[in-house]
């Protein structure tokens, strides 16, 4: 685990299917990922479409996240797992998830 990677640019390298599955899933717990970085990863996520696991326990994720992950869920339906413990969605921010499903 490489803890100091702020980017990982992978242009023009003819990863192909085999070489795309060693990039899934995502995991990014506990990373502090703020509402502003949870709308960025959600746009460049719903343009993948081919995200099966997503780990994002532990960024202390309020209310306002939990609409960012509808957003995700309602427009990338590729994504089998979702692991977000250890947040603090609260009932509304659970409640959006939910009708993400």
């Amino acid at each position: 685990n490489n803890a100091h990677l702020r980017s990982l640019i992978l242009e023009d390298n003819e990863l192909r299917c085999l070489g795309c599955q060693q990039l899934l899933p995502i995991r990014l717990i506990n990373n502090a990922i703020n509402l502003r970085g949870l709308t960025q990863l959600t746009d460049a996520l719903i343009k993948t479409g081919s995200l099966k696991i997503l780990d994002l326990s532990g960024n202390r994720f309020e209310e306002k996240c939990g609409l960012q992950l509808r957003r995700l869920l309602e427009e990338n339906r590729s994504i089998e797992e979702l692991h977000v413990g250890h947040n603090n969605f609260r009932e509304k921010g659970t409640i959006a998830i939910a009708y993400g499903l």
